[in-house]
């Protein structure tokens, strides 16, 4: 997973995705999550934007845990 700054365009997180992922929505605005041994966390403008990260990411692990079946 590549984050990228809307301004500069430039990559200001990149992990990956994992069927361990443990992923937590702390609030509206921040979430945080594991895969491995590494933490990341995303604090969001809007719980808009919070909700749609949240969506894509849990999606994401889905389809790699559906593949590893």
């Amino acid at each position: 997973m590549l984050c990228e700054n809307v301004v500069c365009l430039k990559v200001v997180l990149e992990c990956t995705v994992s069927v361990d992922l443990q992923y937590v929505a702390a609030n509206p605005t921040f979430h945080h999550w594991q895969t491995g041994n590494r933490r990341y966390g995303l604090a969001f403008q809007s719980s808009a934007d919070g909700r749609s990260f949240e969506r894509i990411v849990r999606l994401a692990a889905y389809e790699m845990q559906k593949q590893c079946m």
